[in-house]
């Protein structure tokens, strides 16, 4: 808990696919972990300490190195 990760921004392969846009970032965030599941899953909070409403799969997640 309190580690800073990068989401997958799920939206870039439908955007790059329908609008051949490249310049769509492929990771959101930095994101802060305020809890992490049994199931493999956390929940996040943005650096403003708006929180997330779905936790997010830790398969979506990316260690962020400032």
């Amino acid at each position: 808990m309190g580690d800073l990760v990068l989401i997958e921004n799920q939206q870039n392969y439908w955007m790059e696919w329908q609008l051949h846009d490249k310049f769509v970032p492929n990771w959101l965030g930095p994101y802060m972990i305020k809890r992490k599941f049994r199931s493999g899953a956390y929940h996040l909070i943005d650096m403003e300490g708006n929180e997330e409403r779905e936790p997010i799969n830790i398969t979506y997640l990316h260690p962020f190195y400032s």
